[in-house]
């Protein structure tokens, strides 16, 4: 697989479209090229709109190039998000590929599904010390995270029934738990999640701990506390 090869990224679900821009850090822009060439030629049925290719010298170029002209200031958005085991991911793969086109964004409401190939690798060649990060990433091979726009003028009732489709989108992902429920990342998580001290903290015996530490060393709340 492209993650196997040590490919990293982004890649977003909108319609029957599918998008996404990679990076193969120190990789080899020839081995790149030929792997999707291989892939196009696999899977014929699909449409190839436009694939581009760029090598850069050292990450600032890539910064300047690809990041610094982005720099969005704000915007209404509600997210829901799921960390997906890499044995699902490999074990499932057609499982995974109907619950991702389930889950998919529309065009029509301004909605997409973003995949982040961003786990793996040494996250998870860790021990099983016990620490503050949600024990998800360990096990992980995509975060993936449902997006949900809106403009300032969108009627009350419409923005409410976006937050409920949000809310849906990741019970969709749910789909694809095996033994435990999924747990996601809560900087990009859903703020109406039912179970969200176990889905953000990994477990619910997790949250108390921290929990407890923190009632302990900050009894008056002094330390602002977005989760309670």
């Amino acid at each position: 697989t492209v993650i196997d090869a040590g490919w990293s990224g982004y890649f977003n679900l909108v319609d029957m479209k599918f998008s996404g821009i990679f990076h193969v850090p120190n990789g080899n822009l020839v081995a790149v090229t030929d792997a999707l060439t291989e892939f196009a030629a696999r899977n014929p049925d699909l449409d190839f709109g436009k694939t581009s290719f760029f090598s850069f010298s050292s990450f600032y170029d890539y910064f300047m190039f690809a990041l610094e002209p982005s720099n969005p200031t704000g915007f209404n958005v509600l997210l829901s998000s799921r960390l997906i085991p890499e044995t699902t991911v490999r074990n499932l793969p057609e499982k995974v590929a109907d619950a991702f086109f389930k889950a998919r964004g529309q065009s029509g409401n301004g909605s997409l599904l973003l995949g982040h190939i961003v786990a793996g690798g040494q996250v998870s060649h860790i021990s099983n010390t016990n620490n503050s990060v949600n024990p998800g990433w360990r096990t992980a091979l995509l975060h993936m995270v449902y997006s949900q726009g809106w403009l300032d003028t969108t009627p009350e009732d419409i923005q409410e029934f976006l937050a409920t489709e949000v809310t849906r989108r990741a019970t969709i992902l749910d789909e694809l738990s095996t033994d435990s429920q999924l747990s996601c990342y809560s900087n990009e998580a859903d703020p109406n999640e039912v179970n969200w001290q176990k889905n953000f903290f990994g477990s619910q015996a997790i949250y108390n701990q921290l929990k407890a530490i923190k009632d302990r060393y900050d009894p008056l709340g002094l330390i602002a506390q977005l989760i309670m």
